[in-house]
């Protein structure tokens, strides 16, 4: 059996240890909302930083326009029965910012082969040969982004470069 002193002794003890878990405990909540508020601020720069990076990069290409060589994007070509003239795909995001285009997704196409001949360059591209005096409708599609442009191409004579008289006899 236990006399009052040594009660009070192990009383004393108790509490001193009780004491020591509640400091210990307290320092682990310190800890613990330290590293919230740390985990918090990294979240919100995690943010900020994702908010930039949308804002500098382009999104997914959802309009394509054709430029001839010499003009607009989305303007007809014109060119003469001896030229070739090339065409550029140009893609850009919903916001109009322009987006690189991959040229293995592209395939270009001309409704009238016989008004000018087509080669589809390796950087995406593709060049018309005038081969006959007419109108044809040019189509670039990129098969990955499901989009398209269109343009026309007119192939108009040349401007003659030599002339041939021929006089008949003297009546």
């Amino acid at each position: 059996m236990m006399d009052e002193y040594q009660i009070e002794a192990l009383f004393n003890e108790l509490r001193r240890h009780h004491d020591e878990c509640c400091r210990e405990l307290q320092k682990l909540n310190k800890t613990a909302e330290e590293s919230l508020a740390v985990q918090k601020a990294l979240a919100e720069d995690v943010h900020e930083i994702r908010t930039m990076l949308e804002k500098t990069q382009p999104g997914k290409a959802t309009k394509l326009e054709l430029q001839f060589d010499g003009g607009l994007p989305g303007m007809p070509a014109t060119e003469t029965d001896t030229q070739t003239i090339p065409c550029t795909a140009l893609e850009t995001d919903a916001a109009g910012q322009p987006v690189t285009l991959n040229p293995a997704n592209v395939t270009w196409s001309i409704d009238d082969p016989s008004i000018a001949s087509l080669t589809q360059n390796p950087d995406g591209s593709a060049t018309f040969k005038a081969l006959k005096i007419g109108t044809a409708n040019v189509k670039c599609t990129d098969n990955v982004a499901n989009i398209s442009g269109t343009d026309t191409l007119t192939v108009t004579a040349g401007v003659a470069i030599a002339l041939a008289l021929s006089f008949g006899a003297a009546a």
